[in-house]
Parts: structure tokens; C-alpha cells; sequence
């Protein structure tokens, strides 16, 4: 729905993978929980979803 949403505030009735890029971390933060471990090495929720989000190939239109 968000992604929807961000297409059409951009003047859109489709969505594009930069949109779906856009909202991923808002609407994935909240969900992910680390472990303890995870947490005393360092690991950040954003930066391991930014991680995540980086390394999946956008295809191509």
C-alpha cells in the first residue's frame, strides 16, 4: 500500500523499483528484532537492512 501510495504522490498509477527501494526500510524497521548477540557486536537494524536491500538485484524494465 505504501508503495502505492509513494507512486501516486509522484504522479504515478504504477509502481517502479526505486519506489519499492524508498519505503523499504520505513516499512521494515519495526519488524526485525536482534538478537542479543547481534547487538552487543554492533549490528544496527537500518544498516542490516540497508545491507539487505543493497545486495538484491533491481530488474531491469
Amino acid at each position: 500500500q505504501a508503495i502505492r501510495t509513494l507512486a501516486a504522490f509522484e504522479g504515478r498509477d504504477y509502481a517502479i523499483p526505486d519506489d519499492v527501494i524508498r519505503v523499504a526500510l520505513p516499512a521494515l524497521r519495526h519488524r526485525v528484532i536482534l538478537t542479543a548477540e547481534a547487538e552487543v557486536e554492533g549490528h544496527r537494524v537500518d544498516e542490516l537492512l540497508r545491507e539487505l536491500i543493497r545486495s538484491v538485484e533491481v530488474p531491469r524494465l
